[in-house]
C-alpha cells in the first residue's frame, strides 16, 4: 500500500518559509525586485531584529559614493517593496527601518533552528531524528548566502558565520550515519568532503571511522597518515589527540570502533490511507474493527440483503473492504465488488449475466443510486431482486441520511429495512489498534503522547475517521526519520484542521489559472443534492487528461490525497472534504447550479461519446439552451468532449432553425416581424422537433420559428455580454426592441443592461481624438480637452460639450509635441478661468530619456497663455493643484516629494528646496505622486512612505506624516474635514491631519486598488481602478453600494459634473462616460433622499409610505412629484381608493382620507382592541386582520362587505391577502400548526371555495382566472377555482416574501425575503434577466433584536414603475421599454459598427438603431 506520494518529495517539508537568502534572494512571490531593493531588502535581514538607519541601508547598495537623492531614493526602495511584499514587510522605527517579517519566514534562521533540534536529538543518541533534521538544514543552502551585499562588510561577516554552521552540520550528519551502520554509504561523500575542507580533522577522522567499519583497516589507517603529512608539510603541525588516539585504537583493533548494528529500515510507504477508504489488498494493515467484522459475517448468507448504516466518515467502506471481503474471500466464496453510480446497472448487469451469478455481491457507497434517474433506480432494484434469486447474498454500505431512500427502493425496499446493521462508533481501544499497529508494521515509531493526542481529539469517534486518517497520513509526511512526532501532528492541522489545512495548502501553491481549473474540477467531482448533503460524483478520467494544464492540477490533488482514481473514474477521495474545507463548501453554496449543469452535460456527453456520437443523444430545447447560457456565462471548465458535445448540440439545433428558414424563403412568406399571438405555435413546434415528431413544417409556421428562434439568440446574446460587454450588450438589447417591441424577451434583455450599470448613465465616444484628457470646466457643462500629438497631426485644444460631444471652442494653443502613446496632463481651476497643461518631453541630459515636463499656463476666458509658460521644464509629478486665492498653480517633484510654486500673474517660480526640480530620475520607473491643498494655508505632497505638509506662502516644509507601507505613489485627495486620503500599491488610508493618526485602512490586491482619488460628497470618495469604480464612505472606508465596472482596463480620470455625477474619461479608448452618484443610474433615479420606502403604492396611485433613514414616525410620499404629503403617523397603511389607516398611539387603526383628511369610521362588529388592516389588490376590499379572524371593508366607507372569512384554526399569521378584480373573492395564504395553506374564499358569505394548496410563503391573484404562488422552491401559475397548477414559472430567488402584480396582469414583481426583486412578464411566463439584488437586508432591528421585515421593493400598478428600498431613498425604475431602449443607447454612447451589424445580422441593411428610436 502507498500514500501516491514520492518518498524524496514528502522529505521537502519546511516551516512556511517565504523568504530565502541562502542563496540568490528569493522573495517567495511573483514580485521582482530590482537590485537597489533587492539590496536593501537583504541589509534588513542581516540586521533582523534591529534599526537600520537610512544611511547604512545606502551604504549597502552604493557603497562610499551614494547618489545626492540616496535618502528619498531609499524611502523609494522601501515603499517598493512594501507594495510588492505587503505593508508589513518592512516596518518604520522612528527615522529607521525594521525588518517586519518573522524569523521563522527566513531560510537562514530555519536552517539554524534545524541544527539546533538536530543537535539536540544527537545529544539523546535518537540519531535517525537527529539526520532527518540536518539533511533538511543542509537542503536550504541553494548557493552564498546573502550575495545580493557581497560588498558589504555586515553581510560578509554573517554569510561567513553561517557557512561554518554548514559545514559542521555536514560533518555531523556523516558522524550520525555512522551511528546507525551506514559507514559503506559514506566512504564516498566523505571521500569528496575532505579535498573540499582539508584542514578540518573531523573530516578525516570520518572517513578513516568509515573504512574501517567496512573492514578496510589499511585504507583506514592510510587516510590518517595523508592527514599527517600534509598538516606537517604544508603547516608543521602534528595531529590532534582525537586522530592519534583513532589511530592507536584501530591498532590495537579496539572493539569500541566495531560497526554498530543497523537499525532496521523503517517502510518508506505510508501506512495510513488518508481519505482513501482501505480496500480489500489491505486487510493487513486494517485493524480495530474485529468486532464489528465478526459480527456482518455472520449475518451474510444466501439470499439475504445486509445494508451496513452509519454517518459519513465513519468507516463503512473500510470495514467491508478491508475487513469483510478478504475473509469470504479466505473462506473460497465469489465477491463482486461495485460502485454506486452510474455505471452500477451495466456492471451489475453483466455480473449476473455473463460470469455466472457471485455468492456475495458488495455495493460500495450504495448513496450513489440515488443521483440516478427513475428508470436506472428501479432496474437497479429489479437487479438487486435477481441477484437475490439467484441465492446470491447482497451487502450495501449506505450513508444513514440515505436510508429512508433505501428502505423505498422498488423491489428490495422492505428487505433492506429488515437487514439493517448500524455501525457504532470506533472504540477508544480500536482507535488505538488503528494507529499503532500500521505504523509498528511499517518500522515506525510513535513519539510519547502522540497516540493519547489523537485519542483526545478524535471526539466520540463516530464521523472522525477520515479526519483521523488523514492527520496521520499528514503526520507521517512530516515524519521526523522514522518518527511520527507530535509536533508534526500539531503542524498538519491536527484531527480538526488536517483536511482543509492540506486542501488550503496546494490551493494556495497554484497559479491563478490553475486555482480557477481547481475550482472547476472539484465542483464537478462533489455535489450538493437538495436536502444539501454533499454527494461525490464519479467522472471519467481520460476527457480530464487531455488537457494538460487540467492534467498538472488533477496529479496536484490526487498528490494531495484529496483525489483517487478508481480504473477508469477519478472521484473525490471522501466528502468529508466538502465540510473539512472551508473553501470547498463554499463555493458549493455558491455555485449550486453550476454544480448541478455540470453534472448534466459531464453525464450526458459521457454517453454520447460512449455510444458512438449519435444526434438522438444530444440535448434539446430548454435543457440545452440552459446549459448553453451556463456556458457562455460562467465559462466552466470543461473536457474536450464536453464542449465537443454542446457545440454539437447547438449545431443541430441551429441547422434545425436553418432549414426551416430556407423552407419558409421558398414559400416566399414576406413577414419578417414575429407576433407574439403566434407564440404558442413557435414553442409546440420547438418541442415537436426535440421529440423528433414533426416530419414536415410548411410556410407560415416556419418561418415564425425561425423568427422567434432569432428573437432568442439576439437577447441570449445580449444577456451573456453584460458582465464582459456592457456596450455590445446595450446595443443589441436597443436594437431587439426595435424589431420586436412586442415581445416580452427584448424587455428581459432591456432590463438585464438597466440593472448592470452601477450608476452609469451616458457615455459619449470620440473615436477622431488621440489619446485625449478632459477636466470639467466648474459650473458648466463643459469639459476643457486636450489630444495629443501624432505623426502628421499637431496636439489640440477645445472645449466641448459633455452631452452633446459637440465642439464649443477650439484654442489657437502651440504645445510641446510628445513621444508617442504618451498623452498630456490637464487640471482646470476650481474657479473655472485658468488651465494647466503639462507636456512630457524628452530629456536628452539624462541617459534613460525620462521624466521632463513642460508646463503651459492657459486662460480659458481669452485663449492666451499666463506668465509662467514654458519657463518651468523640469521633473515634475503628474498631479496638479490650483490655489484659488493667490492665484498660484502647485507641482510636486515625483522623487524628493519637494514642492513647486507657479504665480500665474507675474510668472514667479519658487521651490521648496534649490535645485531638487532638475535632479534626474533613478531609472524611469520613478514615478509621480499626488499634491493636495488643505486649510490652513497648507498643502500635503504624497512622497513614498509619508506625506509632507507644506506651508503655501512660504513652501517651508511643516512636517511629515510617516506611512507604513506605498499608500501615497497613486493619488491624494483632502477630504475638507481636516483629513487626507491617499492611495498606493499598498491600499488606500485616510489621514487626521492635525494627529498624523491613521483613521482607517483599505488593502486589497491587484487591478482593485484605487489608482485615482475624487471628494464625491462630504461623506464619500470615489476610487478609479483598472475594473472599474466605486464609493468609499469616508467614514469607514468601506466600499458602498455605488459600483460598476468599466470593462476597459483602464484607470480612468475624474472630475466633478454636479452634486449628483462625476465625468469619467478614458484616454484609450478615448470616451468619457457619466457617472451616478447619488443611487440613481440608466433608467433610474433616487427621490425621497434621507428617508425610506416602508410600503408601495396604493392601486392606480403615487404615494407610498416612508420614514427617516434613521427611523422614526411615517409619512406619505408622492413618488412621482417628489414630495411629501400630509402629516405624519407612528404607523400608515395605504387601502386604496384615496384611503390611509393611521395608527397613532394605539393597536387601532383612524381611516382617512388623503386628500382631505376627512375620518372615517369602521363599522366591523367584533373586532379586538388590537387589530391590523391590509390593502386588497385592486383597491376595494381592505381587510381587518388579527390572529383568529378576517373581514373585507370598503376603506371609502368603512362598512363591512360580508362576513369573517371561514377560517378552520384557532389561531393562524396571514402571508398574503388579494382579491379578484370584481372584489368577490379573496386568495388568501396562511400559517397555522406550523404549515402554510393557500385557499380561496368567497368574500360575502366567508365560505372557503377551496383550499389544500399548502407550502406557499406568498400567492397573488393575476385575474379572474389565475392566481400566482410562490414558495422557497418554485413559482408557478395556478387555476384560481381549483388552485390545480397550470404552468410554472422560473424560480424565485429567496422565496416569497411579497408579490405585487400590475393591473393588466402583464408584470410580476416577487421580493424574496433576501430581498431579491425578480421581474416576471407572465404574457410569455419568464423572468426578466436576473434579480434585483437588493442593497438592504430584509431584516428590520430594533434595539439589536430582529423585529420584523422590510419588503425591498413595489411595483406600480401599471407596471411601469419599480420602486426599490435603497440606503439612501427610493430609487425609481423606468419600466417602460421604449424608455429602457433609450437609456441603453445612452449607455452605449453609440451606434453599431458595420462589422458588429455584419456579425449579427448578416446580410440586412444596417439602419442606425439609436437613431431610429429618438425619432
Amino acid at each position: 500500500m502507498t500514500c501516491g506520494i514520492d518518498p524524496d518529495e514528502s522529505r521537502s517539508h519546511t516551516s512556511g518559509m517565504t523568504v530565502r537568502v541562502l542563496g540568490p534572494l528569493d522573495t517567495g512571490t511573483e514580485e521582482s525586485l530590482s537590485p537597489r531593493e533587492r539590496a536593501i531588502f537583504s541589509a534588513l535581514i542581516v540586521r533582523a531584529g534591529a534599526s537600520v538607519s537610512s544611511d547604512e541601508l545606502a551604504e549597502a547598495y552604493w557603497g562610499d559614493n551614494p547618489p545626492r537623492t540616496w535618502s528619498q531614493q531609499v524611502k523609494t526602495s522601501v515603499a517598493r517593496i512594501r507594495g510588492r511584499l505587503g505593508p508589513e514587510a518592512v516596518l518604520t522605527r522612528g527615522s529607521d527601518y525594521v525588518l517586519g517579517i518573522d524569523n521563522s519566514a527566513i531560510d537562514a534562521f530555519e536552517f539554524e533552528r534545524l541544527v539546533s533540534r538536530a543537535r539536540k536529538h544527537a545529544l539523546h543518541s535518537d540519531h535517525d531524528r537527529a539526520i532527518d533534521a540536518y539533511r533538511r538544514a543542509l537542503g536550504l543552502w541553494r548557493g552564498r548566502a546573502f550575495s545580493e551585499l557581497a560588498d558589504w562588510e555586515p553581510a560578509r561577516q554573517e554569510a561567513g558565520r553561517l557557512s561554518e554552521i554548514r559545514r559542521s552540520a555536514e560533518e555531523e550528519l556523516l558522524e550520525e550515519r555512522l551511528h546507525i551502520g551506514a559507514h559503506r554509504e559514506i566512504i564516498a561523500e566523505a571521500e569528496q568532503a575532505v579535498p573540499i575542507e582539508p584542514l578540518r580533522e573531523e573530516r578525516w577522522a570520518i572517513l578513516a571511522v568509515a573504512n574501517y567499519r567496512a573492514g578496510r583497516q589499511i585504507e583506514a589507517l592510510a587516510a590518517i597518515r595523508e592527514a599527517r603529512e600534509r598538516f606537517a608539510d604544508e603547516f608543521g603541525v602534528e595531529l590532534s589527540s582525537r586522530l592519534r588516539q583513532l589511530e592507536t585504537a584501530m591498532l590495537r583493533q579496539d572493539p569500541t570502533l566495531d560497526a554498530l548494528p543497523a537499525p532496521p529500515p523503517a517502510n518508506d510507504l505510508c501506512p495510513y490511507r488518508g481519505l482513501v477508504p482501505f480496500g480489500p489488498d489491505d486487510a493487513e494493515d486494517f485493524f480495530g474493527r474485529q468486532d464489528a467484522i465478526e459480527a456482518i459475517l455472520s449475518r451474510v448468507h444466501s439470499g439475504s440483503i445486509l445494508t451496513i448504516v452509519g454517518p459519513s466518515g465513519s468507516g463503512k467502506s473500510s470495514l467491508v473492504l478491508a475487513g469483510v471481503i478478504p475473509r469470504e474471500r479466505e473462506s473460497g466464496r465469489r465477491v463482486e465488488i461495485l460502485r454506486g453510480g452510474a455505471t452500477l446497472v451495466n456492471s451489475l448487469r453483466t455480473a449476473l449475466h455473463h460470469f455466472g451469478a457471485p455468492e456475495i455481491v458488495v455495493v460500495d457507497q450504495a448513496e450513489a443510486i440515488f443521483q440516478l434517474d427513475e428508470p436506472e433506480i428501479e432496474a437497479t432494484g429489479a437487479l438487486f431482486e435477481e441477484a437475490l434469486r439467484l441465492g446470491g447474498a447482497l451487502v450495501l454500505t449506505l450513508r444513514s441520511d440515505f436510508l429512508d431512500r433505501a428502505i423505498a427502493l422498488p423491489h428490495i425496499g422492505p428487505d433492506v429495512a429488515r437487514g439493517l446493521y448500524a455501525l457504532g462508533p470506533l472504540s477508544e481501544e480500536g482507535l488505538r489498534q488503528a494507529v499503532i499497529e500500521p505504523a509498528a508494521r511499517a518500522g515506525l515509531r510513535l513519539e510519547p503522547g502522540l497516540v493519547e493526542l489523537i485519542v483526545r481529539d478524535a471526539g466520540d469517534r463516530q464521523t472522525t475517521l477520515p479526519h483521523v486518517s488523514h492527520a496521520l497520513l499528514e503526520t507521517w509526511i512530516r515524519r521526523e526519520g522514522s518518527t511520527l512526532t507530535v509536533d508534526g501532528y500539531e503542524e498538519s492541522g491536527g484531527i480538526a484542521g488536517a483536511i482543509g489545512q492540506s486542501a488550503e495548502n496546494v490551493y494556495q501553491s497554484m497559479d491563478d489559472a490553475d486555482a480557477v481549473v481547481c475550482r472547476a474540477l472539484m465542483l464537478r467531482l462533489i455535489q450538493r443534492d437538495a436536502g444539501g448533503r454533499s454527494v461525490r460524483r464519479p467522472a471519467q478520467l481520460a476527457p480530464l487528461l487531455a488537457d494538460p494544464q487540467r492534467r498538472r492540477v488533477l496529479e496536484r490533488l490526487v498528490a494531495t490525497r484529496l483525489l483517487t482514481l478508481d480504473g477508469e473514474t477519478i472521484l473525490v477521495a471522501h466528502e468529508a472534504i466538502a465540510t473539512a474545507w472551508p473553501r470547498l463548501d463554499g463555493w458549493l453554496e455558491e455555485d449550486a447550479e453550476g454544480a448541478r449543469l455540470v453534472a448534466t452535460v459531464a453525464t450526458a456527453a459521457d454517453l454520447w461519446n460512449g455510444s458512438g456520437r449519435r444526434d438522438e443523444d444530444l440535448l434539446r430545447g430548454a435543457r440545452l439552451q440552459s446549459a448553453l447560457d451556463w456556458r457562455d456565462r460562467s465559462e466552466p471548465d470543461l473536457t474536450a468532449v464536453e464542449q465537443g458535445f454542446l457545440d454539437a448540440a447547438a449545431e443541430r439545433e441551429r441547422g434545425e432553425v436553418r432549414e426551416l428558414a430556407d423552407r419558409a424563403a421558398r414559400d416566399k412568406r414576406n413577414n419578417r416581424r414575429l407576433r407574439w399571438a403566434l407564440a404558442g405555435a413557435a414553442v409546440l413546434l420547438v418541442v415537436a422537433l426535440a421529440a423528433g415528431g414533426l416530419a414536415a413544417v410548411q410556410g407560415g409556421e416556419a418561418q415564425v420559428a425561425a423568427e422567434n428562434a432569432r428573437v432568442e439568440a439576439v437577447v441570449a446574446t445580449s444577456l451573456s455580454l453584460i458582465d464582459n460587454d456592457r456596450e455590445m450588450a446595450s446595443l443589441l438589447a436597443a436594437e431587439a426592441f426595435r424589431r420586436w417591441p412586442h415581445d416580452p424577451r427584448t424587455r428581459s434583455a432591456l432590463w438585464g443592461v438597466m440593472i448592470s450599470t452601477g450608476g452609469l448613465v451616458a457615455a459619449h465616444h470620440d473615436p477622431d481624438a488621440y489619446l485625449p484628457v478632459l477636466d470639467i470646466i466648474p459650473g458648466t457643462s463643459t469639459a476643457l480637452r486636450v489630444e495629443s500629438s501624432e505623426p502628421g497631426r499637431p496636439p489640440k485644444v477645445d472645449i466641448v460639450d459633455i452631452n452633446t460631444g459637440q465642439v464649443v471652442r477650439a484654442f489657437d494653443l502651440v504645445l510641446p509635441e510628445v513621444p508617442p502613446n504618451t498623452w498630456y496632463e490637464l487640471a482646470v481651476s476650481p474657479d473655472g478661468s485658468a488651465a494647466a497643461i503639462q507636456s512630457p518631453v524628452p530629456d536628452p541630459s539624462d541617459a534613460d530619456g525620462c521624466c521632463r515636463r513642460m508646463l503651459t499656463l492657459l486662460d480659458i476666458a481669452t485663449g492666451d497663455t499666463l506668465p509662467g509658460t514654458s519657463l518651468v521644464r523640469a521633473q515634475m509629478a503628474g498631479h496638479m493643484a490650483f490655489d484659488g486665492e493667490g492665484g498660484r498653480l502647485y507641482v510636486a517633484q515625483p522623487i524628493t516629494g519637494d514642492v513647486m510654486a507657479v504665480d500665474m500673474t507675474t510668472g514667479e517660480v519658487r521651490e521648496s528646496a534649490a535645485g531638487v526640480f532638475d535632479e534626474p530620475g533613478d531609472h524611469p520607473g520613478d514615478s509621480g505622486f499626488g499634491i493636495a491643498l488643505i486649510d490652513g494655508g497648507l498643502l500635503a505632497v504624497a512622497a513614498v512612505d509619508q506625506i509632507r505638509i507644506f506651508d503655501r506662502e512660504t513652501l517651508a516644509l511643516a512636517r511629515t506624516i510617516p506611512l507604513e507601507g506605498d499608500f501615497t505613489s497613486g493619488d491624494i485627495v483632502a477630504d475638507h474635514e481636516g483629513g487626507l486620503v491617499s492611495t498606493g500599491l499598498g491600499g488606500t488610508v485616510r489621514i487626521d491631519v492635525a494627529t498624523g493618526a491613521t483613521l482607517w485602512r483599505r488593502l486589497v490586491k491587484g487591478e482593485a486598488h484605487c489608482g485615482v482619488l475624487h471628494i464625491a460628497s462630504g461623506s464619500t470618495v470615489a476610487c478609479g481602478s483598472f475594473l472599474g469604480l466605486a464609493l468609499l464612505d469616508l467614514a469607514t472606508g468601506e466600499t458602498t453600494n455605488t459600483r460598476t465596472a468599466l470593462q476597459l482596463n483602464r484607470s480612468p480620470y475624474l472630475a466633478t459634473i454636479d452634486d449628483e455625477s462625476i465625468l469619467v474619461s478614458i484616454e484609450t479608448p478615448p470616451i468619457w462616460m457619466r457617472w451616478r452618484i447619488d443611487g440613481g443610474g440608466a433608467g433610474a433615479g433616487i427621490i425621497a433622499k434621507g428617508r425610506e420606502l416602508i410600503d408601495g403604492p396604493e392601486q392606480g396611485g403615487s404615494l407610498v409610505v416612508t420614514r427617516a433613514r434613521d427611523g422614526g414616525r411615517m409619512r406619505l410620499w408622492d413618488f412621482e412629484r417628489d414630495v411629501p404629503v400630509g402629516d405624519e403617523s407612528d404607523r400608515i397603511v395605504l387601502l386604496g381608493s384615496g384611503i390611509a389607516a393611521r395608527y397613532d398611539g394605539s393597536g387601532r387603526p383612524q381611516l382617512e382620507r388623503i386628500t382631505t383628511e376627512e375620518k372615517i369610521a369602521l363599522r366591523i362588529t367584533g373586532l379586538p382592541d388590537e387589530f391590523d388592516v391590509m390593502a386588497g389588490a385592486w383597491g376595494r376590499p381592505a381587510f381587518a386582520v388579527w390572529d383568529t379572524g378576517i373581514v373585507a371593508f370598503d376603506p371609502a366607507t368603512g362598512e363591512p362587505l360580508g362576513d369573517r372569512l371561514a377560517i378552520a384554526a384557532d389561531h393562524f399569521v396571514v402571508w398574503s391577502l388579494s382579491e379578484t378584480h370584481d372584489g368577490r373573492r379573496a386568495v388568501l395564504t396562511y400559517e397555522t400548526e406550523g404549515r402554510t395553506e393557500t385557499a380561496l374564499f368567497d368574500i360575502a358569505s366567508g365560505a372557503k371555495l377551496v383550499g389544500g394548496l399548502y407550502g406557499l410563503e406568498a400567492s397573488h391573484v393575476v385575474n379572474d382566472h389565475l392566481v400566482v404562488g410562490v414558495s422557497d422552491s418554485q413559482a408557478q401559475l395556478y387555476d384560481i377555482a381549483t388552485l390545480n397548477p397550470v404552468s410554472p414559472l422560473p424560480r424565485a430567488i429567496g422565496g416569497g416574501q411579497k408579490i405585487s402584480v400590475s393591473a393588466d396582469g402583464r408584470t410580476l414583481l416577487n421580493v424574496g425575503w433576501n430581498n431579491a426583486l425578480t421581474l416576471y412578464d407572465l404574457t410569455a411566463d419568464i423572468a426578466l434577466a436576473s434579480p434585483l439584488r437588493s442593497e438592504l437586508s430584509s431584516l428590520e432591528f430594533s434595539g439589536g433584536v430582529n423585529v420584523g421585515f422590510r419588503v425591498g421593493g413595489f411595483l406600480s400598478a401599471d407596471g411601469g414603475t419599480l420602486l426599490e428600498r435603497v440606503s439612501d431613498g427610493i430609487r425609481v425604475w423606468d419600466l417602460r421599454p421604449n424608455e429602457q431602449a433609450l437609456s441603453a443607447c445612452a449607455l452605449a454612447g453609440r451606434e453599431l459598427t458595420e462589422k458588429e451589424w455584419s456579425t449579427y445580422f448578416p446580410g440586412e441593411e444596417q439602419i442606425d438603431t439609436c437613431a431610429e428610436l429618438a425619432s
